[in-house]
């Protein structure tokens, strides 16, 4: 061999370098000691490592933990016992990246020798995608196999000759046979003759023409059950090629449901037209395009009186009276068919006689099914008696309605969650919502604590178990109103039924004033009985006196030698005289004093005592006295009115340490029904009124209920008795009179005393009901501002009788509210004391900020002249003091309203 064709060492080094570096697979070379002397690119690429970070390291960096931990000892073995495991052969192992994944390959190692020492060749060939398409096959076939077990539809494989190659869970359930029975075996044994003699010779005409009779398509045949049975199915076939041979796969649809559909239909078409003869309820026949009958049930023939003979083929305008049929009626209702796809109606039809009843009509549109119209289907049912009906019920819920709307008491309804369906106007009265607010809520809205909290458990308890507590009977329970307050009621609850469900009607009933009335009664039977008992103590009290007094009186004329023993009798006698006293004032409470009545002029009576009291008070006390010039007589004890005067006078002066003002003036007052109903001791009638009004502190409402008391009083030890004020209740009472006592913190107190009048004896009770003139009516709105509910709701009536329009306000702070809201009003009648912090001059000032032509009347159980007298009263205010009469308001309302100078 000549130089020239001699191989060149560094030419064939070039060349496999070469080929290593643009190989695909990785090449990879390692010494006996595991470090790698070679990475190629396609390496670099595999482990995303470059060449640099891996030549000289120990090759485990390349592998997973599992092979990292065998590989030294492996290649120790090899060493020792030469025995080879991936040497000279090739397996699938798994690398690992530089980022820590892991991926499968497939690993050649070949051995060579240098310098004696074996290294050790690696080609690396990447398997990734091997195995994700090895994947994918593997879930197509799941996926195509699931499909086939899961299908509802018999789905069959078989080969060229027939025989039976898959048989999936649907086919098993269609035939009855197991797979493993059928596969195998000619497809023939699935079907009837002449299916099964025809098979063979189609398959082999297939095979040499071609011809297709049903591959590529379907058609509808018969299957043969494992149990001989036949059945309809759909069979549509499709061919395929597997080694060169014709496979074909039948898709089977069981048609047993269809074709029992298809049955049923014709079925229930022949029963339809049996139930259409058979109805006489509701006429049912149809009409062609043009509005003529075509058919005729028995039902129609009861309606309309017409026998399918002389109908069929007459137009149903037949059916209408006269005037519509020459204004289009018919026509039109055949219009709106087609136009909306229905017509329904209720309406007069005229029967054959020429009768006319109350129809329900409905046409519908008949089509085919390329929604071509054919004709039409009319039902009339004669509903004349359901309509007469239907007026009855609606004229008696107008009838409930109006009772229910009309009704003095509270009648509501809630649904079985508790949720208000009906809120009558006494409702809305008595609680201060208007309907609006309250339906759709839950009746808890209505109550205080406890009940609120136990309502629900309540409903559920009767719901559950029947047990009732409070439906079917009453009871008196407790509401709240809009404004946080609560009253007593009487609730009375019935239980119906509507749609199914229970409803509760609960007719309510305010015990406010009933209760005020027992607490009235109540407080005079106790006032009673202390008297009683307290003049029952003051007679016995004297008796033992009368001993005590005259035997000390014996001892002092006895005693005058021994004036140290006299001085002791004389205190004993003194000592009895003032228990005298107080057994006086005792018989005065308990009303068994010994009284001289007589008919007094109590203007003179209080004219006279005027220079007395003015003595007998503080000078920094001053007496103010009005009195009426047409004041009648009353009839009382003069020297005991002089006694109780004096004694209000007293306290007047103690309620001033500071200096003050004392008013007394009198008046004719006429106590009506509507003073007996609140005050049922008192007996309508005339009366002389003496008031006695002072400007100091006042008191409390807990003082206030108790001042008439014997022995209560809240001044210091030894500067009073507690008997001033019980002694004027006595004399009072023991006189048939009244006594009404007015007190606010910081107002001072009004005393007024209610004595008979000569002219009508109180006695004879007459309902005195005076006539109101025309001319004290009006027109005007006016501000009802009064926090007492019964003077609140008595001061509207009146009002609302006058002709008033009447805004009503819980207090001075609802009032401004109103106004505030828009609501506009020609006169404020306003309570003085009111809750809320705000009065009625407050209210009066501020409300005519607001309206500056705004009339002001005041009125207050306190008297007003001191008011006046004190700067309080806001200009040109009027005064109505209580209690008042309904001629007394209508003539001061109109006096208020009436333009000044007039």
């Amino acid at each position: 061999m000549s130089d020239s064709l001699a191989p060149n060492p560094s030419s064939e080094a070039h060349l496999l370098r070469a080929v290593v570096d643009t190989a695909v697979d990785g090449v990879i070379l390692i010494d006996a000691d595991g470090r790698v002397l070679m990475f190629n690119p396609a390496c670099e690429r595999l482990f995303g490592y470059v060449a640099a970070e891996v030549l000289g390291q120990n090759v485990k960096m390349l592998m997973p933990q599992r092979y990292s931990a065998e590989h030294d000892g492996y290649l120790a073995s090899y060493a020792r016992s030469s025995v080879k495991k991936i040497i000279g052969i090739g397996r699938e192992v798994v690398g690992q990246r530089k980022d820590g994944s892991t991926f499968p390959m497939d690993l050649s190692v070949g051995e060579a020798r240098e310098n004696g020492k074996p290294i050790f060749v690696g080609i690396i060939h990447d398997l990734t995608e091997r195995e994700r398409s090895e994947r994918e096959v593997r879930e197509t076939a799941a996926r195509l196999k699931a499909l086939v077990e899961t299908a509802v539809d018999g789905v069959i494989m078989i080969d060229a000759v027939g025989e039976v190659l898959m048989f999936n869970p649907a086919c098993e359930k269609l035939f009855g046979y197991s797979a493993g029975e059928v596969i195998g075996r000619n497809v023939k044994m699935l079907m009837p003759a002449p299916y099964r003699d025809e098979h063979d010779h189609y398959l082999d005409n297939f095979h040499r023409t071609g011809v297709k009779k049903i591959i590529g398509s379907g058609r509808e045949v018969t299957g043969r059950r494992r149990d001989g049975t036949t059945f309809p199915m759909g069979l549509s076939v499709g061919e395929a090629r597997q080694e060169g041979q014709s496979i074909f796969v039948g898709i089977i649809h069981d048609l047993t449901e269809r074709a029992r559909a298809e049955q049923a239909v014709r079925d229930s078409e022949r029963s339809f037209r049996l139930l259409v003869e058979g109805v006489t309820d509701y006429a049912i026949y149809m009409l062609d395009l043009e509005g003529r009958v075509t058919s005729w049930n028995s039902g129609a023939q009861r309606i309309k009186q017409f026998s399918a003979a002389e109908i069929l083929g007459r137009h149903f305008r037949e059916f209408y009276s006269e005037e519509e049929r020459l204004d289009g009626e018919p026509e039109r209702n055949l219009e709106a068919v087609r136009r909306e796809g229905r017509y329904e109606a209720e309406s007069w039809r005229v029967r054959k006689d020429g009768s006319q009843f109350w129809a329900n009509v409905v046409i519908d549109p008949i089509r085919n099914e390329q929604g071509l119209l054919l004709g039409y289907a009319k039902i009339t049912r004669d509903i004349t008696e359901r309509r007469r009906a239907e007026q009855v019920i609606r004229e008696a819920g107008v009838r409930i309605n109006t009772l229910v709307e009309t009704a003095v008491d509270g009648v509501t309804m809630i649904d079985a969650r508790g949720h208000i369906q009906t809120f009558n106007p006494a409702c809305e009265k008595l609680f201060g919502y208007g309907a609006s607010e309250v339906v759709g809520q839950n009746v808890k809205m209505l109550m205080p604590a406890p009940y609120r909290n136990e309502h629900d458990q309540y409903l559920g308890n009767y719901q559950s178990t029947a047990e009732r507590k409070i439906i079917g009977i009453g009871r008196e329970v407790k509401g709240q109103r809009k404004d946080g307050t609560i009253f007593p009621m009487d609730l009375s609850v019935g239980e119906a039924k509507q749609d199914g469900e229970s409803v509760f009607v609960g007719i309510i009933h305010d015990l406010t004033e009933r209760k005020h009335t027992e607490e009235q009664l109540i407080q005079a039977q106790k006032m009673e009985a202390v008297g009683q008992l307290s003049g029952g103590i003051a007679h016995d009290f004297n008796n033992l006196l009368t001993v005590i007094v005259g035997n000390a009186e014996f001892l002092s004329e006895e005693l005058k030698s021994r004036y140290d023993l006299q001085k002791l009798a004389d205190t004993i006698v003194q000592a009895g005289e003032r228990g005298a006293e107080l057994t006086q004032r005792l018989l005065a409470y308990g009303r068994r004093q010994t009284l001289n009545p007589v008919d007094i002029d109590c203007n003179n009576l209080v004219s006279g005592m005027r220079k007395l009291m003015q003595r007998t008070l503080s000078e920094e006390i001053e007496i103010r006295v009005t009195l009426d010039p047409d004041l009648e007589a009353a009839f009382a004890d003069a020297g005991q009115l002089e006694n109780a005067i004096l004694n209000l006078a007293i306290n007047a002066k103690d309620a001033m340490p500071n200096g003050g003002t004392i008013s007394i003036s009198t008046a004719n007052m006429n106590l009506d029904e509507r003073y007996h109903e609140q005050h049922p001791e008192v007996h309508p009638g005339h009366y002389v009124m003496i008031a006695i009004t002072d400007d100091g502190h006042g008191m409390p409402a807990e003082v206030l209920n108790r001042v008439f008391e014997p022995f209560y009083t809240t001044k210091e030890v030894g500067k009073g008795s507690g008997l001033g004020l019980s002694m004027v209740y006595g004399f009072v009472k023991q006189s048939n009179g009244h006594v009404a006592i007015y007190s606010e913190p910081g107002l001072g107190t009004t005393v007024r005393i209610y004595l008979p009048s000569t002219s009508m004896p109180a006695t004879k009770s007459p309902r005195l009901v005076p006539e109101i003139p025309a001319a004290q009516f009006g027109v005007e709105t006016v501000l009802v501002a009064e926090d007492d509910p019964f003077v609140r709701a008595y001061a509207v009536t009146c009002l609302e009788s006058f002709g008033y329009r009447v805004i009503e306000a819980v207090d001075g702070r609802d009032a401004l509210n109103k106004l505030a809201g828009g609501a506009s009003a020609d006169l404020l009648f306003t309570d003085v004391v009111m809750p809320g912090g705000i009065n009625g001059w407050e209210l009066a000032e501020t409300a005519r900020r607001m309206l500056p032509e705004l009339k002001v009347l005041l009125t207050s159980g306190y008297a007003l002249e001191a008011l006046a007298e004190r700067g309080r009263l806001p200009a040109g205010a009027g005064v109505l003091n209580k209690p008042y009469r309904k001629a007394d308001l209508a003539k001061r309302v109109r006096e208020a309203l009436a333009p000044a100078g007039v």
